[in-house]
């Protein structure tokens, strides 16, 4: 998204360049957040419930009872849902509670923003790539990842071995976007 914003920003100011994503598109991001968390009534509370059990149970031995999420959803802001979880948390964790804290936080917060995005820019002129794994948990969606949409250009979509995480270990990727860089490609 960001990627994608200061482009149309340099856009505007007569400049027009190459865009890289790797594995990353405004409208698969949101579906992938629609798919995993957000129900249609109360989208907020449910979603950063839904996200700080991920974050939390990623590391805490916790178990996440049904009870405890709902008692959690109930709560009417971000920061006493925080700091519910954080009371909730056994000691020893290797993080502070205030680390858990501003990263739950800004967590909830960057998915939040990423949930309720719309790009306003207009087509971008600029050459756009997209390099994906092989390996997705996406069946039957756009090849570009709804990218087309945002592009006068066709969009370049170039395949990687690898998933999501591993994607940026594979050196084929690095290769590729110096190919990107230098013009070969």
């Amino acid at each position: 998204v960001v990627a994608l914003e200061l482009a149309s920003i340099l856009e505007v100011r007569g400049l027009i360049g190459k865009v890289v994503l790797i594995d990353g598109a405004p409208e698969m991001l949101k579906k992938l957040i629609k798919l995993q968390y957000a129900p249609e009534h109360e989208p907020e509370a449910f979603l950063e419930t839904a996200i700080l059990f991920n974050l939390i149970t990623s590391y805490a031995p916790m178990k996440a009872t049904v009870e405890l999420r709902e008692t959690v959803r109930q709560l009417r802001t971000l920061e006493e849902r925080v700091e519910y979880l954080l009371e909730a948390i056994p000691e020893g964790i290797p993080h502070s509670k205030e680390y858990q804290r501003q990263v739950g936080i800004a967590v909830c917060r960057k998915t939040e923003a990423l949930y309720n995005y719309e790009a306003k820019f207009p087509k971008l002129k600029s050459d756009v790539t997209l390099i994906k794994p092989n390996e997705s948990p996406f069946v039957n969606y756009d090849e570009d990842y709804g990218l087309q949409k945002l592009c006068e250009k066709p969009v370049r979509v170039h395949t990687v071995e690898g998933n999501h995480t591993t994607i940026v270990q594979n050196p084929e990727l690095a290769d590729y976007i110096n190919k990107i860089i230098i013009n070969k490609e």
